[in-house]
C-alpha cells in the first residue's frame, strides 16, 4: 500500500515526459533591429540582441518549430553581401511599416545552385511569404537553373506567398535552363501574389540547353501561378545575348501546372526583337499538362514584342494548353495581336471585350473591334 503513491508519481512523470515529447513546437518571432548587412558566414544565434535581417534569417532556418515571422521596421536595407540563406522552412518576412517603407535592395548575387534569388531562394517544401515588403533593384547572375532576379522556388510542396508588396527593378542576367525571371522564377512551386505589385523588372538572360521558360515578371516551370488584385506591369525581357528559345514580358507558365488571374492587371509588358526564337508580350501558357487557366476581371494590354521569329505575340498566347478561360475582362493594344491559341482553346465565359478580334470571343456580352478606352497606366500611389 505504501508504494502505491510512488508507482502514481512515477506514472504521472512518465506520462508527462511522453506529452512533453508531442508537445506542439512554438513559433518564434525575430524582430530586425539593424539596418545593416552582415556577414554571410555567421552562424545562427546573432538575433538574441541585436539583429540584422540575414541573422533573422539564418536563425529562423536554424529553428526547426515554426512557422517563424521575422518583422521588419521601416528602413532601406541594402544587402551588399548578396542573397539570404536558402529557406526550407515556413518563414514570413513582414514589414511593420507596409511596403512603401520598408525596403530590400542592393543585393547582386552570382550563383550556380538551384534555385537562386538574388535575395532568397525557397527549397525542400520550404514557404516563405514577403507582406509588407518592396525588393527592388537586385540583380542575379550565373548559372543557376532555376534563378530569380528577388526570388526562386524549386521542389514538390515549395511555396512563395508576395502579399501587400512590391518586387520593382530587380533583375536577372543569369543563364537559367529550366525557369528564369526578373522577378520570381518557380519550378514545380506554387506562387501566390495578392494585393501586390510585380513591376519593371527585366530579363536578361539565357537558356543555354535551348529549353525553358523566361520572363521579365513571372516564370513558372509546372507549378501553380495564382495571381489576385495584382499589378503584372512594365517588365521586360531584354534578350541581349543568346541563346534563348521562349520569353514572356509578363508571365510564363510553361510545361504543366496552372495558372489564375483575378482582379488584376497585366499591362505594358514587353519582349526586345530578337534574342529568342518565341516571343511574347504578356502572358504566355505552354504545355498539354497545364491543367487550368483562367482570367477573371483581368486588365491586359499593351502588351508587346517586335521583330521576326517563329512566334511573335502580344497580349495573351495559348500553346498546346486544352483551355484557357476569360471572363469580364479586356483584351487591348497587343502588338503584333491580342491573342493566339495553338493546339488549344481559348473560350470566353462572357462579358469580355477585344479590341481586336484575335481571342476568338463569342460568349455572353463579348465585343470585339471595340476601343476599350482606357487611359495609360499610372502609379496612382499604393504599395509603393
Amino acid at each position: 500500500m505504501g508504494s502505491m503513491p510512488r508507482m502514481g508519481a512515477l506514472v504521472a512523470t512518465v506520462a508527462g515526459f511522453a506529452l512533453a515529447l508531442v508537445a506542439p513546437a512554438q513559433a518564434t518571432v525575430f524582430v530586425v533591429t539593424k539596418q545593416a548587412d552582415s556577414p554571410t558566414a555567421e552562424l545562427p544565434g546573432f538575433c538574441s540582441v541585436q539583429c540584422t535581417l540575414r541573422e533573422a534569417v539564418t536563425d529562423a532556418q536554424a529553428d526547426p518549430s515554426g512557422p517563424h515571422t521575422i518583422k521588419v521596421p521601416a528602413g532601406t536595407y541594402v544587402l551588399a553581401n548578396d542573397a539570404l540563406q536558402t529557406i526550407t522552412r515556413d518563414i514570413t518576412i513582414e514589414g511593420t511599416a507596409g511596403a512603401a517603407a520598408t525596403v530590400i535592395t542592393g543585393a547582386t548575387t552570382t550563383a550556380a545552385s538551384s534555385p537562386s534569388g538574388s535575395v532568397i531562394a525557397v527549397n525542400g517544401a520550404g514557404k516563405l511569404t514577403l507582406r509588407g515588403v518592396s525588393l527592388v533593384g537586385n540583380t542575379l547572375t550565373g548559372t543557376a537553373a532555376v534563378g530569380g532576379g528577388a526570388v526562386a522556388a524549386a521542389g514538390l510542396g515549395t511555396n512563395v506567398v508576395v502579399d501587400r508588396s512590391v518586387l520593382r527593378g530587380n533583375r536577372t542576367e543569369a543563364a537559367s535552363n529550366v525557369s528564369g525571371a526578373g522577378a520570381i522564377a518557380g519550378q514545380v512551386a506554387s506562387v501566390t501574389v495578392v494585393d501586390s505589385a510585380i513591376e519593371d523588372n527585366v530579363y536578361a538572360g539565357t537558356q543555354p540547353a535551348a529549353v525553358g521558360a523566361g520572363a521579365g515578371g513571372i516564370a513558372n516551370d509546372s507549378g501553380a501561378t495564382q495571381i489576385t488584385r495584382s499589378s503584372v506591369s512594365r517588365n521586360r525581357g531584354d534578350l541581349v545575348s543568346s541563346p534563348n528559345t521562349t520569353v514572356a514580358g509578363g508571365i510564363n507558365q510553361n510545361t504543366a501546372g496552372s495558372l489564375a488571374i483575378a482582379d488584376s492587371t497585366v499591362s505594358g509588358n514587353s519582349v526586345s526583337s530578337g534574342g529568342a526564337d518565341f516571343r511574347f508580350g504578356g502572358i504566355l501558357v505552354n504545355g498539354s499538362l497545364v491543367s487550368l487557366v483562367t482570367l477573371t476581371n483581368v486588365t491586359l494590354t499593351d502588351n508587346v514584342t517586335s521583330g521576326s521569329g517563329s512566334q511573335v505575340r502580344g497580349n495573351l498566347a495559348s500553346f498546346s494548353t486544352p483551355t484557357t478561360t476569360v471572363r469580364n475582362s479586356i483584351v487591348a493594344g497587343g502588338f503584333p495581336d491580342n491573342c493566339i491559341a495553338i493546339l488549344s482553346v481559348i473560350a470566353s465565359s462572357g462579358g469580355n471585350l477585344d479590341s481586336g478580334n484575335s481571342c476568338g470571343f463569342t460568349g455572353p456580352g463579348d465585343l470585339v473591334n471595340t476601343d476599350a478606352q482606357l487611359g495609360a497606366l499610372r502609379a496612382n500611389g499604393g504599395l509603393g
